[in-house]
């Protein structure tokens, strides 16, 4: 048999098997489920083909304590620039002025989620770990499996073992889009993150019970990792957190250089059903300043990047900081990787930054480590370097026996 049709077989019967455990493994739908269920749409290959993927709407149920806020949907554009000027000012007061107390959201929401195993195991029972990989903000959870060969957080971590889920935030991607203002905000977020873990260590997903589940949060997805680990500091087993720091100072000029347009104003074709409360980068310089940093980064790769962009909410905008305090109860091992050209939480040079963020926000972390990678901006799946990260995050998983 020819290599490359002995590669294919390979990957036929990889195909077949996985995803045969997959359908098996995800319960037929269940309405009146109280947990969160799976329902898969499509069986896939990763980019690299190196994971067999079911992507489809997990049904998750929620109850969270919002803050209710008086601010209505913006009219128009200059509505919304006048919003991020005044949150963005010196002595800012507009958040505190619209908040008119809390409120209880309950609901259920679909999150359009792609769980994938490793091709290179005969069946999903073979797979003991799995990774709850949560992107940042402007982005959806492609931002895990970019492209081949070196741009798929996914496909690095199925060479390694390990299954992983990605999810579009409630409010990005394919995932439900409620009231961008008092429903999708972050202790919403939150919720959504502990159902998805415990309905993977459960299985009430419809899939395997993992005894280990790793947590890995980019950008705004730690900060809401971030604020989950402090209300329950005993879900996970472990925490990658990248894209982050010890300092929101630096979220001014960035969100500035974010741009944020009215969606359905900027990519009408995507979006042009939503209000005007969803918002997006609208331009690549939109993307390019705040995320990127010339040359470290495939042209194509941040063209896919940008074309799948996706949309967040002045909701989620009042509420990111609130969410962000530290989870001293948390006593697993953390990862902290940011690139060395951050601008959203490093102003452009993170040398000392990843520590920092450790030693405040995770203090009872054990076996934990902080690493920079050189010649890499915000979106560090999205660099040349990739790699780099990638191998640093998984050796140390490898270390921590997990």
């Amino acid at each position: 048999m020819k290599p490359l049709l002995c590669v294919v077989v390979f990957f036929a019967l990889a195909l077949a098997d996985i995803s045969s455990d997959l359908n098996n493994l995800i319960r037929s739908p269940n309405a009146s489920s109280p947990s969160a269920y799976f329902i898969p749409e499509q069986i896939i290959f990763s980019r690299g083909r190196h994971a067999v993927c079911a992507s489809g709407k997990i049904q998750v149920p929620i109850t969270a304590q919002n803050i209710r806020f008086t601010t209505q949907v913006p009219p128009s554009q200059f509505a919304v620039t006048a919003i991020v000027q005044e949150i963005l000012q010196y002595d800012a007061s507009l958040i505190q002025k619209s908040i008119a107390g809390t409120q209880i959201v309950q609901g259920t929401y679909g999150i359009f989620a792609k769980l994938c195993y490793p091709a290179q195991f005969a069946s999903a029972a073979q797979v003991k770990s799995i990774q709850i990989l949560t992107h940042g903000s402007g982005l959806e959870k492609s931002y895990w499996d970019i492209a081949s060969p070196n741009n798929s957080y996914v496909d690095a971590a199925a060479k390694a073992g390990y299954a992983t889920l990605a999810y579009d935030r409630l409010g990005a991607g394919q995932s439900d889009r409620p009231d961008p203002i008092n429903v999708i905000q972050s202790a919403v977020q939150v919720e959504i993150l502990e159902a998805l873990i415990q309905g993977v260590r459960t299985g009430t997903l419809g899939i395997q019970k993992f005894n280990t589940v790793i947590c890995a949060g980019h950008s705004y997805g730690q900060i809401i990792q971030t604020g989950h680990d402090a209300k329950y500091p005993a879900s996970c087993s472990a925490v990658l957190a990248t894209g982050i720091s010890d300092t929101t100072q630096y979220l001014v000029p960035e969100t500035f250089a974010l741009n944020p347009t009215i969606a359905s104003q900027a990519d009408p074709a995507r979006f042009g059903s939503l209000n005007n409360a969803f918002l997006i980068n609208p331009t690549p310089v939109s993307v390019h300043l705040p995320f990127f940093r010339y040359p470290y980064f495939d042209p194509a790769v941040f063209q896919k990047v940008f074309d799948t962009r996706s949309t967040y909410t002045i909701g989620e905008i009042f509420t990111a900081i609130a969410i962000l305090s530290p989870a001293p109860a948390f006593t697993g091992p953390v990862a902290v990787i940011n690139g060395q050209f951050d601008i959203p939480f490093c102003g452009g040079d993170c040398a000392q930054r990843p520590s920092a963020y450790r030693a405040t926000f995770y203090p009872a972390a054990v076996n934990s480590t902080a690493q920079v990678i050189p010649n890499t901006g915000h979106v560090i799946n999205g660099h040349i370097t990739a790699p780099q990260a990638f191998s640093q995050l998984l050796e140390f998983l490898k270390k921590n026996n997990l």
